[in-house]
């Protein structure tokens, strides 16, 4: 077996669907009943499969995946702009909903202990699903209407930038009923082995709105209430 020198580039073989079958017919014919030897023509192309795998296991060593769960954040879709929709916002309509977004994950952020970087530049991974009623052209985390929530999430320190280096992209679509359309962003650390984690589920969304300063407060209890005379 060839060594591999460290930071070197390992070039990753792939299964043609023939080989693919046939692995799966070989690891068949291991199970009872009806079990039986494998023949030496049989032999030869299991060792080349098992030489291959063990080539794309060799491969995936450096690659990191997805690990602990370290936040969980559900936005309303009138706060989750598809591309489409970013595009025709004005300016105001914007400055109002960074605001709406910006809040709404700082209050959720006690909750979630290891959500903030702390000014560390670690990469972290970052799951974002659409819950529609109808499956998207494309998937990508800016056009499900994650763009937004991904700026939240470096202004508030959930991440360290938004680009490739900090940042690996997992956009997802899941179906659910009209009138509970919401984006679920979810952010995790990175493992050297996956970390059993469970697929995006469908819930209801809290809404967390703006809560108004102590002088805004008093101003506003100090205004008649609908319907009083005086």
């Amino acid at each position: 077996m060839r060594s591999v020198e460290v930071g070197a580039t390992l070039s990753a073989p792939t299964f043609t669907k023939g080989e693919l079958r046939r692995i799966a017919a070989n690891l068949l014919r291991l199970l009872p009943p009806g079990a039986r030897p494998l023949n030496a023509e049989e032999l030869v192309t299991l060792n080349a499969d098992i030489k291959k795998t063990r080539l794309l296991i060799a491969a995936a060593e450096s690659t990191p995946e997805r690990g602990r769960l370290v936040l969980s954040w559900r936005v309303p879709r009138e706060q989750a702009l598809t591309l489409n929709q970013y595009a025709q916002a004005k300016g105001w309509q914007k400055k109002k909903l960074r605001n709406a977004l910006d809040d709404a994950l700082r209050a959720l952020l006690p909750s979630f202990p290891e959500a903030l970087t702390n000014g560390s530049l670690l990469k972290r991974w970052l799951r974002v699903t659409r819950f529609s009623t109808q499956r998207v052209d494309e998937l990508s985390v800016d056009l499900l209407g994650g763009k937004m929530c991904v700026d939240s999430l470096k202004r508030c320190g959930v991440i360290a930038d938004d680009d490739e280096k900090h940042v690996h992209r997992e956009p997802c679509w899941a179906k659910t009923k009209r009138g509970t359309t919401h984006v679920l962003v979810e952010v995790f650390l990175l493992a050297a082995e996956q970390v059993a984690t469970p697929e995006p589920a469908n819930a209801t969304v809290q809404q967390i709105l703006r809560t108004p300063g102590l002088l805004t407060q008093m101003l506003i209890d100090g205004l008649p209430k609908k319907g009083t005379t005086y």
